[in-house]
């Protein structure tokens, strides 16, 4: 047991996670799916490399929560960048964001994979 000394820190370090190249694209642009989708490249910008992250995605209408979804992405390494595509029966129109929280349990080290893992 380690005692941590800057709590915000700690947390901070171990989500660094961002994502680009969002598209939202409702359910009636896309009669073929019968779903509404969203893709976006998301990037672990940490130094840690996690067994799994989950996430709660918010979808956004101008910072309004206007529905909630997950994700989640095994094997996820420090530095690594994943194509996410999420399909969705979610009301997408109006939808013009998203907000990824992490729902990691930062202070198990079983959530951890070992230095050098891939």
């Amino acid at each position: 047991s380690h005692a941590i000394t800057d709590v915000a820190s700690f947390i901070a370090d171990r989500t660094a996670f961002s994502f680009s190249e969002l598209v939202i694209t409702p359910k009636e642009q896309q009669p073929l799916l019968d779903a509404g989708q969203i893709t976006f490249s998301l990037k672990n910008d940490s130094i840690f490399s996690y067994w799994e992250v989950p996430f709660t995605v918010e979808l956004l209408d101008k910072n309004r929560t206007k529905g909630v979804t997950t994700l989640s992405i095994p094997s996820f390494t420090a530095g690594e960048t994943r194509d996410i595509v999420i399909r969705t029966q979610v009301d997408l129109s109006g939808v013009n964001a998203i907000r990824l929280v992490p729902m990691l349990d930062l202070f198990d080290e079983q959530s951890y994979m070992p230095v050098g893992s891939r």
